[in-house]
């Protein structure tokens, strides 16, 4: 009798020793991926300005700037993804609903994208709305706003995987 009391407070200290090792995981990670992101950026703007010069550069950054409202895309479903998974120990469970995750939002972004596709040939102008170009950056700045909105919608289906690590709360492994 003593001994099952021993154990199911040692199995206790170890559930709270290993939240504690996860949470500390998931903050040193998020902490070094900004300290990184600053660091690129410190180094990239002034290369990119002095590469693109600042007309052009300001149309990169007008398109990375729209990359973010396209990340929001899955309509939720990362957030519900992380929050099932997390609701739930049994891993079929998690596979299923990663499973149906993943493949909703690869249908919405494959949709997403012919869309974009049907857009830009019926409006060869659409990248105006960039706003004013100068007319020897327009076709680069459109060439380019296509092949980011594209890439990017090929690319929301993976941060499903980003959910479910949250979800296990497992973030760690997303900074890697």
């Amino acid at each position: 009798m003593a001994t099952n009391r021993n154990l199911s407070g040692y199995i206790g200290i170890m559930s709270v020793l290993n939240r504690k090792k996860t949470f500390l995981q998931g903050l040193v990670s998020n902490y070094f991926a900004v300290a990184v992101t600053i660091i690129v950026n410190l180094i990239s703007v002034p290369i990119g300005l002095h590469y693109f010069g600042p007309v052009a550069f300001s149309i990169w950054l007008i398109i990375t700037s729209i990359l973010g409202y396209l990340r929001m895309c899955d309509l939720g479903i990362g957030a519900a993804t992380s929050t099932l998974i997390a609701q739930n120990t049994d891993s079929n469970i998690h596979r299923a609903i990663l499973g149906r995750s993943v493949y909703i939002v690869t249908v919405l972004s494959l949709v997403l994208i012919i869309v974009t596709i049907i857009i830009t040939h019926l409006f060869p102008s659409w990248g105006s709305i960039l706003g004013k170009i100068p007319l020897n950056l327009q076709k680069d700045a459109s060439s380019a706003l296509l092949a980011i909105v594209i890439l990017t919608l090929f690319q929301l289906p993976m941060t499903i995987f980003s959910s479910a690590f949250s979800g296990l709360q497992q973030v760690h492994w997303n900074r890697l």
